[in-house]
């Protein structure tokens, strides 16, 4: 699994023509898939999958009014 999580990734990261949107979810995806063959912690994926989220966050959503 791990030469096959490889060649995903790279191709994942090469590919720039795919919808963001529908990248990030095969990319998530990819990644859950490597943590159940345990070739990730469940805590390293709970930390992507954060980063994922806080980068889907505005301003707004974070900001407090005055």
């Amino acid at each position: 699994m791990s030469n096959n999580l490889i060649d995903r990734l790279s191709a994942f990261f090469s590919d720039q023509s795919s919808d963001p949107k529908a990248q990030r979810k095969e990319l998530i995806e990819t990644l859950r898939e490597a943590q159940a063959d345990g070739l990730m912690d469940a805590d390293a994926l709970s930390m992507i999958e954060g980063v994922f989220q806080v980068g889907e966050l505005s301003a707004r959503d974070v900001l407090l009014p005055r």
